[in-house]
């Protein structure tokens, strides 16, 4: 759900930038969405990808990562052509005889209402930011990520911080290798 709400967030920046002809908001949040897709999805559903068999939710993981790669290739089309026409080919063509030829023969993606979601992208920014801090102290302190930890503890603005935190203690716990988190 993450992930295909941050992508529907960026089809939305870049309908509303390049209506105006400015690439440079669409790229910058490219990049980020890119960092995002790499190290909250792929990395976090590593376990989703790799299983033996093939089960629902193995396919659902590969199904999600298709659509997002197509999905952000049409995005990125008018300021990357021959590059996004190479990955549309390889991810549709080779495997749909009956899609266009060419990504520039495509429609542009749309916002999908149903799939934008802006309290859970808020709550990610949140347990993103504690990650990215922790991973910070860490490097001061010359920790690396591998060396267990036995507790962290953080400050938060609000109650409903706190609520986040319960609902994602678990990745936080697991990105920085710590074996116990206190707010």
């Amino acid at each position: 759900r993450l992930i295909l709400a941050a992508l529907q967030e960026l089809v939305a920046i870049a309908h509303d930038s390049y209506s105006n002809y400015a690439v440079q908001a669409p790229v910058k949040k490219t990049e980020r969405f890119v960092d995002q897709m790499s190290n909250w999805y792929l990395r976090r559903s590593r376990e989703r990808f790799w299983k033996e068999g093939k089960d629902r939710d193995k396919t659902a993981a590969f199904h999600t990562l298709h659509e997002v790669l197509v999905t952000l290739s049409k995005v990125l089309a008018p300021v990357l052509p021959f590059v996004t026409d190479a990955i549309y080919r390889n991810l549709v063509v080779n495997v749909n005889e009956d899609a266009a030829p060419s990504i520039h023969l495509t429609e542009f993606p749309r916002v999908n209402e149903r799939l934008v979601d802006r309290d859970l992208l808020a709550r990610m920014q949140t347990v993103v930011q504690l990650v990215e801090l922790g991973r910070i102290i860490r490097k001061e302190h010359k920790l690396r990520v591998r060396q267990p930890l036995s507790r962290i503890s953080v400050a938060l603005k609000s109650e409903t911080e706190r609520q986040w935190l319960g609902e994602f203690e678990d990745h936080i716990l697991d990105e920085l290798n710590i074996k116990e988190l206190t707010a």
